[in-house]
Parts: C-alpha cells; sequence; structure tokens
C-alpha cells in the first residue's frame, strides 16, 4: 500500500522479474514531490517511477491491484492515509485482493476534492480533512 510512492531505480528501468504481492496505490497526477509517471535524471543513469508507470506493468502481468488516480491532487494525497474514507478503502482492498484472494485489478480515477491544498497550508488542511 502506498499513498503518494514511487520507485527510485539506479540500475536502469524496474521491471519486474516475478509478481509481487497485490498492491493498493493512491497518487494524485499533480504531485510535485514523487513522480506520477516516470523521471530520468543523468543520461537516464537514475530514476523515479510513479505508478502511472508501473501500474500497467502489474495489470499486464494480472497481479490483484487497486489503482486510485487524483486528477489534479498534490502530494498532500499522502496525508489522506489518516482519514475514514481512505483507511475503508484500504482495508476493503486488503480483504479483498489479501484474504479472500480475488484477483481483479481496479483502476479509479477521481477529481481531486476541493482546491489542492499546497504545504504552506499543511496545518489548515489537515483541520479541513478533519484530520488530527
Amino acid at each position: 500500500m502506498s499513498f503518494s510512492g514511487a520507485i527510485y531505480s539506479d540500475k536502469g528501468v524496474p521491471k519486474y522479474q516475478s509478481a509481487p504481492a497485490p498492491t493498493l496505490m493512491l497518487h494524485g497526477t499533480d504531485d510535485q514531490l514523487v513522480p506520477y509517471n516516470k523521471v530520468l535524471v543523468q543520461q537516464g543513469a537514475f530514476g523515479g517511477f510513479g505508478p502511472g508507470y508501473y501500474m500497467p506493468q502489474l495489470r499486464e502481468m494480472q497481479v490483484p491491484s487497486l489503482f486510485h488516480t487524483y486528477q489534479g491532487g498534490d502530494h498532500m494525497i499522502s496525508a489522506l492515509g489518516s482519514s475514514p474514507d481512505a483507511r475503508a478503502e484500504m482495508f476493503s482492498t486488503l480483504d479483498r485482493l489479501v484474504m479472500r484472494g480475488s484477483k481483479a485489478t481496479i483502476t479509479i480515477t477521481d477529481e481531486y476534492f476541493g482546491v489542492p491544498p499546497t504545504f504552506g497550508n499543511f496545518k489548515e488542511t489537515l483541520v479541513d480533512l478533519n484530520i488530527k
């Protein structure tokens, strides 16, 4: 499970040799810290590979997964981990994909709710999201 996560590699483009565990990924398309797709630096010697890049690989491998994209969402998506809605999605995914062994690959795309928060108003954002 990851909120705004990516794979960083200094060994070139990461490719799965075998199917990973069931995966839940929530990520905003406008994340300013962690790439949604991929970023290559030093002429491709190092890169950050976000879920927009690697989740299609998991689908091709038929890895049970849920990929939830927030259009316009920034890195504050990572703060959603403590929200009741995000926890419900996490537990539901664990139950369905791990405990019950479903082979589903689910992709959800939502518009980001409200105005995407920024780090400048982090404390207010947590209050607005009712996160304590």
